[in-house]
């Protein structure tokens, strides 16, 4: 196995579109469910695997997205 000495560091930007500034999970592009075996629906988040309760009342304790102010421009 050949040794690590540095790692070059990558950064992702993603611009996310809330609908009527409704930044709830419900409206995220990160926002999943997924079904256990047994068959109970798991609400997540794609992005920092957060179990999620009512993804319309709000966003999750660990969400990473960051908001600049009102947005201006429209999506295409």
């Amino acid at each position: 196995m050949e040794r690590v000495d540095f790692y070059a560091v990558g950064v992702l930007t993603r611009k996310v579109y809330f609908p009527n500034g409704k930044a709830v999970c419900g409206n995220c592009p990160y926002y999943s469910n997924r079904t256990a075996p047994s068959g109970t629906i798991y609400k997540i988040c794609l992005r920092t695997y957060e179990p999620l309760g009512d993804v319309w009342a709000g966003r999750g304790i660990d969400c990473p997205l960051e908001f600049e102010g009102k947005v201006s421009e429209r999506k295409n």
